[in-house]
């Protein structure tokens, strides 16, 4: 038996009003309908959304308005798998039309949790020290700090912004609670004046390196923003290791490739001064050889403000041999097998293991998408990403 999928649409104050089912399935006391599609994508650090397709008569249309709560439920009975969250979402979108049979479709988009951080903007004036920029801050309080001065009681003009952020504590009628901050992850600089709070915050994370965040739903229209050193489990070793092999068959079509061309080996990093003056550190990657010495310069000058400090342009220098060192990628498309599920075995942000032509890698579960459609499978894939220098 194939694995099946439902969804429920909840009003604000949490109750189910709906139901919907690709395949048979009991309604409760929700409204029953049925839907003809469904999509799903989710990754780390982006918003991810649910797109539907149903019938624009279903009695459960009425109920898929603009804010209300969207879920997507998947179960697949014949490996045990029960009915579980795979993915909520907040619907924004709806299309109506009609089919060459003259029957009216109403296609619906929901974008997850994160897609929220949209609705506001770093609204203060540049230069204003942890609302827009910061310097030598942790990137878990850089992230919390812009959720708080956008989301919260503190986002007022008496504080500085540039109009009031929240209504009734409340913004477009979700309440952004923050999660305390422990100050973890890595030391940035970020500058972030009057631009969409998430791409701030995906900003400080591609400058951190390293980090993830989400918003977790605690009550029926409240979330908790969180910070994640890592956004799951670390399933390399152990008993709970999971490992990706064409000789487990949850491995298919892989490929390893090694982009040696693109590879720079001795870093030069330019800081503050001019002409001879002008402070200058050189790092060589653990690539370098003499007969692999390849060149890039770096502005740590721009970067850093004119910084002349050798610890601080050696470490513009670090990050920059790493970033640009060749390193063996590999592609390849996973398998469920029992001894592999999805949510059962890893999940979105994990650590896993992958192994082919003799090499290891450390990788993470980076993103998930399925879909499905009336008469036909589930077409489940999952991406992963390399981790780690």
């Amino acid at each position: 038996m194939p694995a099946e999928y439902k969804l429920q649409v909840k009003n604000a104050a949490g109750s189910v009003q709906a139901e919907l089912y690709g395949e048979g399935g009991a309604s409760g006391s929700a409204a029953r309908g049925g839907f003809l599609y469904v999509s799903c994508a989710k990754g780390l650090n982006v918003p991810g959304e649910i797109d539907v397709v149903l019938n624009a008569t279903s009695d459960a249309a009425q109920y898929l308005v603009d804010k209300a709560q969207l879920s997507l439920y998947r179960r697949w009975p014949e490996l045990g798998v029960d009915w579980y969250s795979f993915f909520s979402a907040i619907v924004r979108d709806d299309m109506r039309e009609m089919d060459d049979d003259g029957v009216e479709l109403l296609s619906v988009r929901a974008y997850g949790p994160l897609h929220m951080l949209g609705w506001r903007a770093t609204a203060y004036p540049s230069g204003t020290s942890n609302k827009t920029t910061w310097s030598a801050q942790a990137v878990e309080k850089v992230v919390k700090d812009i959720v708080t001065t956008n989301f919260t009681t503190s986002a007022t003009t008496g504080n500085g912004r540039d109009r009031n952020g929240t209504s009734a504590a409340t913004v477009n009628g979700y309440t952004v609670t923050i999660e305390t901050n422990s100050n973890r992850g890595a030391s940035i600089e970020l500058n972030a004046a009057r631009v969409s709070c998430l791409r701030a915050i995906q900003d400080a994370l591609s400058t951190a390196g390293t980090g993830d965040v989400d918003l977790i739903q605690t009550g029926p229209a409240t979330f908790d923003f969180r910070f994640y050193p890592l956004r799951g489990s670390d399933k390399t070793s152990g008993a709970s290791a999971v490992i990706f092999d064409p000789s487990l068959q949850n491995m298919r079509r892989p490929k390893l490739a090694r982009a040696r061309s693109e590879e720079q080996t001795a870093i030069i990093v330019a800081g503050g001064g001019q002409g001879v003056r002008r402070a200058v550190v050189v790092r060589t990657g653990t690539n370098y050889s003499t007969t692999n010495d390849i060149e890039y310069v770096a502005n740590g000058a721009t970067t850093t403000g004119g910084s002349t400090s050798t610890s601080v342009l050696n470490g513009i220098g670090d990050k920059e041999k790493t970033k640009r060192r060749m390193r063996a990628q590999l592609e390849y498309e996973i398998l469920q097998t029992p001894a592999a599920l999805l949510d059962v075995d890893y999940s979105l942000g994990d650590l896993v293991l992958a192994r082919y032509a003799g090499q290891t890698f450390t990788q993470q579960i980076a993103g998930v998408s399925t879909s499905w459609k009336a008469g036909e499978l589930e077409d489940l894939r999952v991406e992963v990403r390399d981790y780690g220098a």
